[in-house]
């Protein structure tokens, strides 16, 4: 049985950024498009699925969220994890609760963000993703939820 190497579209509006994350998760092994905007993407998208598109949530033009909820409408949707600014957590979080998988903090931490491919997607040449393992906590920042609470607290949503 052969399994296909996952693909995953970098949706960056900054160059540099767009550079560093495609580098990095083609050095992993990944088939990896970019895209300067939401628009471009889902052109892209159009012509070929991915299996994780990663998203910064402020771009100019039409936004990441905005993005994020048209590729949501598709059939099959990918899976989306969003690239946020801190001051953008709150647009984050109410994403997640429409369907993203997650999000990350820029400067986006390298190693946290392979730790979130592989248990969404998995590694380059598997089925399927990781399960989230209890170690995940101690490699991940601590995040700020909504309106100052944590992730995971009592009464909180995770």
């Amino acid at each position: 049985m052969t399994v296909e190497t996952k693909s995953i579209l970098v949706v960056e509006d900054d160059e540099g950024q767009r550079k560093v994350l495609a580098g990095f998760l083609e050095a992993r092994g990944f088939r990896v498009r970019v895209a300067p905007d939401a628009e471009t993407a889902l052109r892209l998208l159009d012509a070929e699925t991915a299996d994780l598109v990663l998203m910064d949530v402020r771009m100019p033009g039409m936004g990441g969220l905005e993005g994020f909820a048209r590729m949501r409408a598709r059939s099959p949707a990918p899976a989306v994890i969003l690239l946020t600014a801190y001051s953008q957590v709150r647009d984050a979080v109410e994403a997640m609760r429409n369907g993203a998988l997650d999000y990350l903090e820029k400067p986006v931490d390298l190693e946290e963000l392979a730790t979130v491919i592989a248990e969404t997607i998995g590694e380059p040449g598997t089925s399927e993703g990781t399960p989230p393992s209890a170690t995940r906590a101690l490699h991940r920042r601590e995040r700020p939820y909504a309106e100052g609470h944590r992730r995971g607290e009592p009464g909180r949503p995770d």
